[in-house]
């Protein structure tokens, strides 16, 4: 496990090595596969007028693993 800029841990897997070089992936594990989410609306709102002007929600940054974390 390494650190990524913000000091969050970022797990890696070891595909290949030897005795001078280390080659790892960073990419999730889930990456290239197909994958289904099952979701539940909890709630529904209007939009804002900045929302509707700007056509998607403003200010979203999603972090999928804060979403995951949140569903546990």
């Amino acid at each position: 496990t390494m650190e990524n800029e913000k000091g969050e841990p970022r797990n890696f897997i070891v595909t290949r090595f030897d005795d001078e070089t280390l080659t790892v992936d960073g990419n999730n594990p889930l990456c290239g596969r197909e994958v289904t989410f099952m979701l539940e609306v909890l709630t529904i709102r209007d939009a804002t007028w900045d929302e509707i002007e700007l056509g998607g929600a403003v200010g979203a940054d999603p972090d999928l693993n804060e979403i995951l974390d949140r569903a546990k």
